[in-house]
């Protein structure tokens, strides 16, 4: 992760402030915490976080990818012979659509850590997350949310996972990979909301490749915004008193 000025080495969960279920939205200046709070929420694409110049707090180079790298590299079965062999050096990463899938980041805790590392001045922090998230869905008529058939949402908790370890069934479902992270990130306790325009969070909407080494950065034009208007949210959020001590 590379913040040891901030957090232990072994990545542990920092001490925070928990109040409850409240969730938490930093900002680095005052008037667009205001914004947020008159119902102005600003959604980014996972690519617009995965290439964010300002790596390893705002943004994550991994975004929207999950990785199996195990020790030694991953075992395939080419023929199907029931033989394995391994492909040192190289890892296996499952993508989804980037550049199609809307993420507002939130935290489920607040420290004074996250506030330096996020260069916060201000702070939006949502009292009753259930109405919050039942807003947001309200003004998403014709997206498309997460989840099983039937149990759609717009809300999950960031899972955070080490590379070396089978991923399961993440690989293959879009909303697990677009909310899980690795282990260094997990000092900022994530919650996450998540819609696309068109099919990306669908099952098995994925590319799977082998990766050895880093491939050539290539610019990518979809990073964008997108702001829902939902209505003020004075009845469920306040502005609390901000200092860092």
């Amino acid at each position: 992760m590379g913040m040891p000025a901030l957090h232990s080495a072994d990545n542990q969960m920092p001490r925070s402030h928990k109040r409850g279920t409240r969730l938490y939205r930093l900002f680095d200046k005052p008037e667009h915490a205001k914004a947020m709070m008159q119902g102005s929420l600003r959604f980014g694409t996972l690519a617009l976080y995965r290439d964010f110049e300002e790596q390893e707090v705002r943004g994550d180079c991994k975004e929207g990818t999950n990785i199996y790298a195990p020790a030694g590299g991953p075992k395939i079965d080419k023929n199907n012979s029931g033989k394995f062999s391994t492909l040192e050096g190289f890892r296996m990463e499952s993508n989804v659509k980037a550049g199609e899938i809307m993420a507002l980041c939130l935290s489920k805790s607040l420290d004074d850590g996250m506030k330096r590392a996020f260069s916060a001045v201000a702070c939006v922090e949502i009292l009753d997350v259930p109405k919050f998230c039942r807003r947001v869905e309200a003004v998403l008529q014709g997206a498309t949310l997460g989840g099983k058939p039937g149990c759609e949402r717009i809300g999950f908790a960031v899972q955070y996972y080490n590379p070396e370890h089978p991923p399961g069934a993440a690989y293959a479902v879009p909303e697990m990979i677009a909310t899980s992270k690795m282990l260094s990130y997990r000092w900022q306790d994530e919650f996450r909301m998540l819609y696309s325009r068109t099919d990306a969070l669908k099952f098995q909407n994925v590319s799977m490749k082998l990766v050895k080494g880093e491939p050539e950065k290539v610019v990518d034009t979809s990073q964008h915004h997108e702001i829902l208007e939902v209505g003020s949210l004075g009845d469920i959020a306040l502005l609390p008193d901000f200092r860092v001590e």
